[in-house]
């Protein structure tokens, strides 16, 4: 029942940038861990961030992890920073 063309909109948990839900990297949490949803289509509650490197670089497990509303696991955010760059850096080829 949706208006046809209509375009998501979501905002940075890091900047506050609002920008098309497409346009954004989507994190979840899965099993207690902060994971990278690609393709957007994992269950649960998300967080959107900008793929601009200061954005990921700020993205801190104490200030954002409120964002997904989950308990997470002791090192949840391991490795978060370096897949999320990889996946930008993978969107731009």
């Amino acid at each position: 029942m949706g208006t046809a063309g209509h375009i998501p909109i979501r905002r940075c948990v890091v900047c506050g940038r609002r920008a098309p839900k497409s346009a954004l990297v989507r994190i979840v949490v899965e099993q207690g861990r902060v994971v990278v949803d690609e393709a957007q289509r994992l269950e649960g509650r998300g967080a959107y961030i900008c793929p601009r490197p200061e954005c990921i670089r700020r993205l801190s497990p104490r200030r954002h992890a409120r964002a997904l509303r989950r308990p997470l696991a002791k090192g949840a955010w391991e490795g978060v920073e370096q897949r999320l760059m990889a996946v930008v850096a993978a969107n731009k080829t």
